[in-house]
C-alpha cells in the first residue's frame, strides 16, 4: 500500500533519515547524542583535492532547480518532484515537494521536506552536510516531523557551470539539479555574477559586423552607392 511507502518516506526522504518516523515526535529524542564525527573524522586534503573543492565550492554558489530525483523505495508511477537549492558560502538550503496522483484505490498526497545546512568538503572530495534546522510534512499522515539538528550526511557530488549531481548510499538516492538562470540575455547568478553559457551565442555582446566588400564608389563607413542619396 501507498500509505506505508509515504510513511517510509519520512524516513528515507530529501537528504536521508529525520531523526524519527512516528507522527508524535518525543521531546528527549533530541536530548541524545549524535554522532557528527565525519563533519571533522577525515585526514586534511591534499593541495590537489583543497584545490579542486575550493574549485566545486566557487561553482556551488547560486541557485539550482530539480529536473530528477531517484530512490530505491520510492515508487516512481504517479509521481511529481519539484526542489529548489540555493548555496551560499559554507551553507545551503534546500526544500523538495513530492506529488502523488492517487491511482485506482491509493489516495493522491503531497508531502514537503525542508533543510538548511553548513556545508564543507572531506579529503575525497565528498559534501559533508551538517544540519542546522529542518523538518518535513505529510498530509496522510497529518504529522510534522523536526529533525536534530547537527546530523551529519556525506554526498557524492559532480557539479560544473549548469549541473549538479548529489549521490548518497544507502537508498540509492541521485538528485539532479541544472542551475537557475536569469531571464536577462546576459544571465548572472543570484549575486549578480555573470554566468558562463556553453552556448557562443551569450559571449556576443555587439552588433556583427559587415564582412561584404564594399561596392566601387561606395563610402564603407556611410554605405550606399557613393551619390550622396544613400542608395534612395
Amino acid at each position: 500500500m501507498r500509505i506505508e511507502l509515504l510513511s517510509g518516506l519520512l524516513g528515507l526522504a530529501l537528504l536521508a533519515a529525520p531523526a524519527v518516523v512516528s507522527p508524535v515526535q518525543e521531546e528527549e529524542d533530541f536530548d541524545e547524542p549524535i554522532d557528527d564525527s565525519a563533519w571533522t573524522d577525515f585526514l586534511p586534503p591534499t593541495k590537489e583535492q583543497a584545490k579542486r573543492n575550493a574549485e566545486m565550492d566557487k561553482l556551488l554558489q547560486g541557485a539550482w532547480q530539480l529536473v530528477s530525483f531517484e530512490a530505491e523505495e520510492l515508487e516512481d508511477y504517479g509521481r511529481h518532484d519539484r526542489a529548489i537549492a540555493l548555496f551560499g558560502p559554507g551553507f545551503f538550503s534546500i526544500e523538495m515537494h513530492i506529488a502523488y496522483e492517487p491511482i485506482d484505490d491509493l489516495p493522491g498526497t503531497v508531502m514537503f521536506q525542508s533543510g538548511t545546512f553548513r556545508y564543507r568538503f572531506d579529503d575525497e572530495g565528498q559534501l559533508l552536510a551538517k544540519l542546522s534546522i529542518g523538518a518535513a510534512f505529510d498530509r496522510i499522515l497529518r504529522a510534522m516531523f523536526f529533525e536534530r539538528p547537527g546530523q551529519v550526511r556525506t554526498f557524492g557530488i559532480e557539479v560544473t557551470e549548469n549541473t549538479l549531481e548529489l549521490r548518497r548510499e544507502p537508498g540509492g538516492f541521485r538528485y539532479e539539479f541544472t542551475r537557475l538562470r536569469s531571464t536577462d540575455r546576459n544571465p548572472v547568478d543570484i549575486y549578480g555574477r555573470p554566468i558562463v553559457d556553453d552556448d557562443p551565442t551569450f559571449d556576443i555582446d555587439f552588433d556583427p559586423p559587415n564582412f561584404e566588400d564594399p561596392v566601387e564608389g561606395e563610402d564603407p563607413e556611410k554605405g550606399g552607392d557613393g551619390d550622396g542619396d544613400g542608395g534612395n
